[in-house]
């Protein structure tokens, strides 16, 4: 967007709405720590009254990262 691409920056959103949309599926920052923790980055731990995302959300989560990054 910043060189003029507008329309490249355009689709790179909207390719990108998805993950976009399931990293604020919970409350911040749960999501994030969660696929984090399974690229290697840290530890997929909150602190209370947070709890962690749970298995099944987190695999989707990953699915649709692996998905984008793919495109």
């Amino acid at each position: 967007w910043f060189a003029g691409k507008t329309r490249e920056a355009e689709e790179a959103q909207l390719r990108l709405l998805d993950v976009m949309n399931a990293l604020m599926s919970e409350t911040n920052p749960i999501p994030v720590k969660a696929v984090c923790a399974r690229m290697g980055y840290g530890k997929n731990e909150v602190r209370l009254p947070l709890v962690p995302m749970e298995e099944e959300k987190a695999d989707r989560l990953m699915a649709m990262m692996e998905e984008a990054r793919k495109a």
